[in-house]
């Protein structure tokens, strides 16, 4: 896939005639699929290449200053591996600055959409560019007769009763319903990090864990403990375990947050490697306990638990 980083309006740039596919993408969920799918629809029709344009940083980070969403559900780097997954061409990034936020709605068409050398473009339902952004989905339909390409709008997506958005997975992972969220999602939520070394505690009490420092600023589910399911940079094999996300109050008064990874029957040495989690259900909140083996005994059960669930995968496939 061709990435092109964009800071401000194109202009000597020429790119192949394209359908591009237009939105945030934070999450790539269920929703965003099926705008890129019609997008690839069009641009099969035509015999044009598959695109996508999308933003950087966070729209909202922007345009509310709101800090939560400097934390993504796809930071940019996993967003391009899923959009590599999802067969697009090319990646348009546009840097979402002061000035692009100033600009009137019909410069985004002839400063921006033009340049790309756009045939075709879809959008959701919500989308919206400009200034104040008073440009809306039905400008996008007058501005493409206008201008010589076809626009299509996506109407919403809906799932358990809800319409599909990014903000109702973020709702979903603070309160740990990772089964709905993979709903919205069309998959489980996972994210990357590189293993460093902790302080050694897991090893100690039998359940050796892989620390992770994240490889970017994701959106985390609530504390508690995971089944999850991981993948070595070095490895295919999809390995089972069990995850906590907290601050360990057991041996702690004020414990600084982490992410720990209990890989099941595995035994080889992690330090180093970046390991991609996929989070599948909550089993239980982080608590204090009594003593460490009353902590071990529930360690015991939390692997139990784990084991009982990863038997349904085959049955339950996502």
């Amino acid at each position: 896939m061709n990435v092109h980083y964009i800071n401000s309006a194109i202009a000597a740039e020429q790119f192949e005639p394209c359908v591009v596919a237009l939105g945030d993408f934070d999450g790539i969920h269920v929703g965003h699929q099926q705008v890129i799918e019609r997008a690839r629809q069009m641009a099969s029709g035509l015999a044009l290449t598959l695109a996508v344009a999308t933003l950087s940083p966070h729209p909202r980070t922007v345009t509310l200053q709101d800090e939560r969403y400097h934390q993504l559900l796809t930071p940019l780097a996993e967003k391009i591996s899923l959009l590599q997954e999802l067969g697009v061409d090319t990646l348009f990034v546009i840097d979402f600055n002061r000035e692009f936020l100033s600009m009137e709605p019909w410069r985004f068409i002839t400063d921006y959409l033009l340049p790309m050398n756009v045939k075709g473009v879809v959008a959701g339902f919500d989308f919206r560019f400009g200034k104040g952004a008073e440009g809306t989905a039905h400008d996008l339909v007058n501005y493409g007769e206008q201008y010589g390409f076809h626009a299509d709008i996506v109407e919403p997506v809906q799932r358990e009763g809800l319409k599909v958005s990014s903000s109702q997975i973020r709702d979903w992972l603070s309160a740990g319903e990772m089964g709905h969220a993979a709903t919205l999602l069309g998959r489980y939520y996972q994210f990357t990090g590189l293993v460093v070394e902790g302080d050694q505690r897991g090893r100690q009490l039998g359940f050796p864990t892989a620390n992770l420092r994240l490889d970017d600023n994701y959106v985390l589910p609530m504390n508690g403990v995971y089944v999850v399911l991981a993948r070595t940079q070095h490895g295919s094999d999809t390995l089972p375990g069990v995850m906590n996300i907290g601050t360990k109050p057991t041996f702690f008064e004020n414990g600084q947050p982490s992410i720990e990874v209990h890989l099941l029957d595995y035994a080889d040495n992690l330090y180093g490697q970046e390991l991609e989690v996929k989070v599948l259900e909550r089993i239980r909140d982080e608590r204090k306990f009594g003593s460490v083996d009353e902590l071990t005994e529930q360690l015991r059960l939390d692997v139990k638990h784990a084991r009982e669930r990863l038997l349904t995968l085959d049955q339950q496939p996502l």
